[in-house]
């Protein structure tokens, strides 16, 4: 029980959080955001403590959680709060009712309580899972620094820069349950799912019929791919959470009419959380290239445009210092970027062989849902009514868009480190982070093509 407390107030305090940016929006689409806006918030503050040198205890791990009552001293975050809190108690019987008679969200609820009882009893197993993720989470719990994680990483000549290979996310909160005592700091992934799920459902809601929007984000919910993420605490179900958030308001905020700076705020920080849980990924260059569409369009102001990149700029020059500063020399922090252009122009033909055999493999792989984004990429440009929508649009460019950089990134990381195939396999959790946008946009067609419903562009976040 003590752990679900433990992961209750970290929700509480990206819910409360969410107040400075974001005011008039549900209880259940403010928890989707704020349970990641606390994951954020509180691995910052641990890193903070760290970066300075101070182990991370027991101690630590409860004085990063204190913040949350000085948000409460902010007149804008407890007023709207206390607001909140008196409409939930005066409406608490229909709220009730809502919740019990709401078949999807007890569906959800009930493959979470089956993702938190295998989580529960599961050990951590899978090798980035066991030896980097949570090996790094138990050794900063036992007192360790970044300088002490330093001399260790010296010791693999193997894996130069293994454990600064990504930055330590899940790791500090998997170190922060252990400094308390606590164990199973994996329950935090079925939950990580279940606010996508939400996240997924309530958007859809905005553009299509409740039905249909039930139906698309409960195929993502019961993919077998997904539950296995929510069950071994890899980084890419916690990287496809914030991008994908990131990505929908981005594109909800360029689309509609009515515009919110909050929600704008959000996306950019939600994209830097993406790159805080995997900062090789390059799919945030994407979303940077669209405001930078929408800056030179003059459809978006400087001042704006700062606001959403300065997270995501700050995240990435501050973690590759971090790497300079106690990271060996590995392909990850030491990449010559003028050498690895040039054998872009004379690429060895067995490295093209290996490239297109893994992207090829992806595919086939799963075949069924980029079947699926033939069709609907075809259904687009036959329909002149859907070709109208922009949010659509924007979709489509995004999903290709974030695909091409699937297979430059799979060239690059041949180019890198040949000879090391195994690294392909590893593709195939990478490209998983397509599935929510495919499915998303397939939901909006199908609701406006054989539904006859109209694609509504109002923001679901005011």
């Amino acid at each position: 029980m003590i752990p679900f407390i433990f992961i209750l107030i970290i929700v509480l305090y990206g819910y409360v959080f969410s107040y400075i940016f974001i005011k008039n929006i549900t209880l259940i689409e403010r928890a989707s955001i704020g349970f990641g806006m606390g994951l954020l918030i509180y691995s910052f503050t641990l890193f903070g403590f760290l970066i300075s040198d101070i182990p991370i205890t027991s101690k630590i791990s409860l004085i990063s959680i204190t913040p949350l009552i000085l948000l409460f001293f902010i007149p804008g975050v407890r007023n709207t709060f206390i607001v909140e809190l008196k409409k939930i108690y005066n409406k608490r019987l229909t709220l009730y009712k809502e919740f019990a008679n709401n078949h999807f969200i007890l569906f959800a609820g009930l493959i979470a309580i089956f993702l938190l009882m295998i989580t529960a009893f599961w050990p951590i197993s899978d090798w980035d899972a066991l030896t980097l993720y949570d090996f790094r989470g138990k050794y900063l719990a036992e007192g360790y620094t970044l300088t002490d994680l330093h001399e260790l990483d010296m010791y693999d000549t193997y894996n130069q820069g293994y454990y600064f290979s990504y930055p330590p996310f899940t790791s500090l909160i998997h170190a922060s349950f252990y400094s308390i005592g606590l164990d199973k700091p994996q329950l935090i992934y079925p939950f990580l799912l279940f606010a996508l799920t939400v996240f997924i459902f309530i958007s859809l809601k905005s553009f299509i019929e409740r039905k249909l929007a039930y139906i698309f984000s409960g195929m993502l919910l019961i993919s077998t791919i997904y539950l296995n993420h929510a069950s071994i605490p890899y980084t890419n179900l916690i990287y496809i959470y914030y991008y994908f958030i990131s990505s929908i308001l981005l594109l909800k905020y360029l689309s509609s009419t009515k515009k919110s700076l909050g929600a704008l705020i959000v996306s950019g920080i939600f994209l830097a959380g993406a790159s805080w849980a995997r900062f090789i990924e390059p799919f945030y260059i994407v979303n940077i290239f669209l405001m930078l569409w929408a800056l030179l369009s003059k459809k978006l102001s400087l001042v704006k445009f700062t606001f959403f990149i300065g997270p995501i700029i700050f995240l990435r020059i501050m973690w590759a210092q971090v790497v300079k500063i106690y990271s060996v020399s590995s392909f990850l922090s030491n990449i010559n970027y003028i050498n690895l252009i040039n054998k872009f122009f004379s690429l060895d033909p067995e490295l093209v062989k290996l490239s297109i055999g893994a992207i090829t493999g992806l595919i086939s792989n799963h075949l069924i849902i980029f079947s699926i984004l033939s069709v609907i990429t075809m259904l687009y440009f036959i329909n002149p009514d859907v070709k109208k929508n922009q949010f659509i649009k924007l979709l489509l460019i995004l999903i290709y868009a974030n695909f091409a950089l699937l297979v430059f990134g799979t060239l690059v990381i041949g180019i890198l480190i040949p000879g090391r195939t195994e690294i392909y396999s590893s593709l195939e959790r990478v490209g998983i982070m397509l599935y929510p946008f495919i499915l998303f946009t397939t939901a909006l067609l199908f609701g406006a093509l054989f539904k006859k419903i109209p694609i509504r562009s109002q923001s679901f976040l005011p």
